[in-house]
């Protein structure tokens, strides 16, 4: 039974990694949230149009009561792919949805794709400056190699320092109780061995991946400080 439990465990511990990583995997996009900064920049990667000229999106911003702005803007490419844009105003405490959508030819570009995803970029975001966040006074290109750099970090090194410590503990869990609670003899000794070696590989992968994504983080936070 306790087998059949922790192999349950293993599944589900499965299922949460590859959800975070689902997640993560999803393309740079910036503000979401909460933030403070009442003229954010807005950021996106588009991997497909940047070398258009000219490079034109419209940005509608539209607050909790349904009233609407639109702005045409000139987005700068930060990296190759990576689209800033500011607006020309201030926003006031709410909550607002924006879209932001490729003009081709001064229309709407429904079919043009920026990452695997199709325009528009659509986002959410609460404007509240009561709480302030070191991020949301960063240039646009600290701004850009925090939110991509910590993304990379925690994809690479968090999720893997989680997932390979938690199967390891299971497998080492899995391996004692297989030893001291089955008997049958010689079979019950390789399969003990092999998930105990297992779980302490698993261990020791999931504190070198720790180790990495701290000291990464710190060196990424490192440009909040400036």
């Amino acid at each position: 039974m306790r087998i059949v439990t922790s192999i349950v465990i293993l599944l589900t511990c499965f299922s949460y990694s590859f959800a975070q990583i689902n997640d993560s995997a999803q393309p740079l996009q910036y503000p979401s949230g909460v933030i403070s900064n009442t003229q954010p920049y807005f950021v996106w990667c588009d991997i497909y149009n940047t070398g258009n000229k000219p490079f034109v999106v419209t940005v509608t911003i539209t607050n909790s009561k349904g009233q609407s702005n639109e702005y045409t803007l000139y987005p700068e490419v930060i990296d190759g792919m990576y689209c800033v844009v500011q607006l020309p105003v201030a926003l006031t405490p709410d909550i607002y949805t924006y879209t932001i959508q490729l003009l081709h030819n001064n229309k709407p570009a429904q079919k043009r794709y920026y990452h695997y995803k199709k325009y528009p970029v659509e986002g959410k975001f609460t404007v509240d400056i009561t709480q302030q966040h070191p991020v949301d006074t960063l240039s646009k290109t600290d701004l850009i190699y925090f939110l991509s750099q910590s993304r990379q970090n925690t994809l690479h090194n968090g999720y893997n320092a989680a997932f390979f410590s938690t199967s390891g503990t299971i497998s080492l869990g899995t391996g004692i109780a297989v030893y001291y609670l089955t008997n049958f003899g010689i079979v019950t000794t390789i399969i003990s061995a092999v998930t105990i070696t297992s779980g302490i590989i698993g261990i020791t992968a999931g504190i070198y991946y720790g180790v990495k994504y701290f000291h990464n983080k710190n060196t990424i936070e490192s440009v909040l400080a400036k």
